[in-house]
């Protein structure tokens, strides 16, 4: 983090100064390294790192930093790669099923020095995830891929039928679309679903050349796993009119509130994360218990994505909750 310039040394005695000799300096400043993409490797569902190397002769490596989960800009280094290698990295303690995995990466120069990665950009994976409304059919969510910014790039829907074979695409949306709802997967109980980014890329790894048009794959994600509902998260003015129901604030931290339109005998609410678990339950029975307002504490929920399912007597809605 130094600048090329002359370094001028003079001496100096008693008897006076002697002449100066100057001598230029010239600083090699650390290289930026750019990670072409991060994708979910499709045999170990481990995430991949790829990235492009600099010109520089004075590289020793690459520095692989990890954000914490849920402590947004907080990296950890995991790992160092070798210059002499690929430019690829299999992050065997990722975990893209569970959560959204964002890398940045920097230079390990010949002199120990690791470059700052307060500038190079940061790249956060695709996480799907969903659930199974009335008559089987799946409604896909998926986070969006962070770190490349080619305005044409879209998303497929990718779906293996039987559960064991290839993926095909069975639809397409725009970048700024992240769901979709699958009407045929009522047919397919074992199937299987992923979400693959298309975009226009310039980078190039050395361990492949990337063509113009490349891809980036999310998590594979079983239907079996879904969050199963009986009712869509939607704003169908039918559904409404059949039971309103408000969740707010959302994204929340400590509490949210939630507010009925119509008062059954019997209200249940049931809190699942995006695997299908219920981490939280309360049940109402009593007229006394059941108010129109209602103050969910959620403290105890670790930050992320989460399913409030409300059922008010016949009624039933689902709705999605972010917890900070």
């Amino acid at each position: 983090y130094s600048q090329s310039g002359n370094v001028s040394v003079q001496g100096i005695n008693v008897c006076g100064g002697g002449p100066s000799s100057t001598l230029f300096v010239n600083f090699s400043p650390i290289p930026v390294v750019s990670i072409c993409r991060t994708t979910v490797d499709s045999l170990t569902q481990k995430i991949i790192i790829e990235w492009q190397k600099p010109n520089e002769s004075y590289i020793n490596g690459y520095v692989i930093y990890r954000e914490v989960p849920h402590l947004s800009g907080n990296y950890q280094n995991i790992d160092t790669v070798s210059n002499s290698i690929f430019s690829s990295y299999l992050d065997t303690g990722s975990h893209p099923e569970l959560h959204p995995e964002k890398y940045k990466i920097a230079v390990l120069d010949s002199c120990g020095n690791i470059g700052d990665i307060s500038a190079p950009s940061e790249h956060e994976t695709i996480n799907l995830f969903g659930y199974t409304g009335f008559g089987g059919v799946a409604k896909l969510y998926w986070t969006p891929y962070i770190g490349i910014t080619d305005t044409t790039r879209y998303y497929r829907i990718m779906r293996d039928t039987l559960g064991n074979g290839p993926f095909a695409q069975i639809d397409s949306v725009s970048r700024n679309t992240l769901d979709a709802r699958d009407i045929y997967s009522a047919l397919y109980p074992d199937c299987r679903y992923l979400i693959e980014m298309v975009y226009n890329s310039n980078c190039t790894p050395s361990l492949r050349t990337l063509t113009s048009r490349s891809t980036t794959r999310c998590n594979i994600r079983n239907k079996s796993y879904f969050v199963d509902s009986a009712i869509f998260v939607t704003t169908n003015n039918i559904e409404k009119e059949m039971f309103d129901v408000r969740l707010y604030p959302n994204p929340a931290n400590n509490a949210v509130t939630i507010e009925l339109d119509k008062i059954q005998k019997k209200l249940t609410i049931k809190i699942n994360n995006v695997l299908g678990q219920t981490v939280l339950l309360k049940e109402f029975k009593t007229a006394d218990e059941i108010k129109n307002k209602l103050q969910l504490p959620i403290n105890s929920l670790s930050p992320g994505i989460y399913f409030v399912a409300i059922e008010n007597g016949s009624y039933k809605r689902v709705l999605k909750l972010q917890v900070q």
